[in-house]
């Protein structure tokens, strides 16, 4: 888990976008490490799953999930993306990718990307002297159940959410 915390000095309103993004890679031969994931938005809890299909029946699973929780302010749904390209754009660089210079929502890009990430957006309106906490969570497990119970406390209930984030920070 990492968090956030953005305190508002100003006399304005002012929304800011968080956005972290992270490239998918499963252990396997490095010509091969990137192809053949497939990624999913779960509803509840919200979260983002990433996969890489298995090429045998007995091949051991592994799946990784990204999900956020805002504390402190009216937010918007989650915006989410697992397609590289998409995300950074053509012309632009990952230091100044399209989907944070250009306004409008992420794509919410799901299933077989051939050059796969996961990254989530949301919205914070901060008012003067507001304050917002956003906690991430990325994490692997065997198996997807296990995997989203990962992200149980965020939809259990915020208080415990940040509550794991504070003892681990």
């Amino acid at each position: 888990m990492r968090g956030k915390h953005a305190v508002k000095l100003g006399k304005t309103l002012r929304g800011t976008d968080v956005a972290p993004y992270t490239g998918v890679v499963f252990a396997a031969h490095p010509a091969f490490f990137k192809l053949f994931v497939q990624t999913e938005w779960a509803m509840e809890p919200p979260a983002l799953l990433a996969r890489r299909r298995p090429r045998a029946s007995d091949e051991p699973a592994c799946w990784l999930v990204h999900a956020l929780a805002g504390e402190g302010q009216d937010a918007e749904p989650a915006q989410y993306e697992t397609d590289r390209a998409r995300f950074i754009g053509r012309g632009y660089t990952l230091a100044a990718p399209r989907a944070l210079l250009e306004s409008g929502p992420l794509s919410g890009t799901v299933g077989n990307v051939l050059d796969p990430i996961i990254s989530l957006r949301r919205t914070l309106e901060l008012a003067p002297g507001g304050e917002a906490r956003v906690t991430f969570l990325l994490g692997a497990a065997a198996e997807r159940e296990t995997a989203l119970a990962l992200n149980a406390p965020r939809a259990a209930g915020r208080k415990e959410f940040f509550g794991a984030w504070s003892r681990l920070c």
